[in-house]
Order: C-alpha cells, then structure tokens, then sequence
C-alpha cells in the first residue's frame, strides 16, 4: 500500500524532474515523499523520517502539471489531499489539505492542549512547524 502508481496520460522520461527523494525546502518537516519510475509511469511513495512509518498513498492522478494523491498514516489516521507542481526553480510546490474533527470547547489564549497535558499527544509526521523568516535570523 506504500508505492502506488500514478494514473497518466502519457510515458514518464527517466530524467523527469519529479523523479527523486524530497523533503521541505527549510527540512522542518517529518515526511518524505520519493517520487520513482516503473513501466514508463510515476510511482509514489512517503514515510516518516524519524521512524520509517509508510503513507498510504491512494487516488494518485499526475496531468503534466500537477501529481496529486491522498496520504494516509496509519499510526494517527491522518489523511491529506496532497498536490506537488514543479516550480520554475526547480523545487515542488505543497498543497496539502487535511481533514480533521473538531469540537466546540471554551478555550483561553495560552492554555496548553489536553493531549499535550496527559502526555498522548505528539507532533503528527507531516506538521509543519514553520517559524517567520524574520524570526529565524536571530
């Protein structure tokens, strides 16, 4: 369930630009997509960095421009719609979107998150936690 290829309407070349190991371009991020060829077509694969742990990569579509796919985890049932396009540089652009429940709770500014009080909350594989770049240079 990791690899799955992705329905296209035309041959993938061996030197495409998607074809490759890729992580966030400032690596704060858990996850790694691998991007590979078989039989002409696009194949997909991610995990986890620090454990190894596979997505369950689903719905893959690529149209020349955009590869789209549904990324599941197993171990939090985290699932996103993600969609890579190829930037003029050379880099991907994300577009993830994700779906979860939520619930109405009165909450205060500063108060930390129940999961996080009783210890069962961790960073999920793909959070993105991203600080300004004005923050980063001090």
């Amino acid at each position: 369930m990791g690899n799955t290829v992705a329905k296209t309407k035309s041959t993938i070349p061996a030197d495409h630009a998607l074809i490759g190991t890729w992580v966030t371009d400032w690596e704060d991020s858990n996850t790694a997509f691998r991007f590979s060829r078989e039989n002409n077509k696009l194949r997909v694969s991610g995990f986890c960095r620090s454990d190894g742990e596979e997505f369950e990569i689903t719905h893959m579509k690529w149209d020349g421009i955009a590869l789209s796919f549904m990324a599941r985890m197993p171990s939090t049932h985290t699932v996103t719609k993600t969609v890579f396009r190829i930037r003029p540089d050379g880099r991907l652009d994300l577009e993830l979107t994700t779906h979860e429940v939520w619930k109405k709770k009165d909450v205060t500014p500063g108060e930390i998150p129940e999961a996080w009080r009783l210890g069962t909350g961790h960073v999920k594989p793909h959070t993105h936690v991203r600080r300004s770049r004005a923050s980063r240079k001090g």
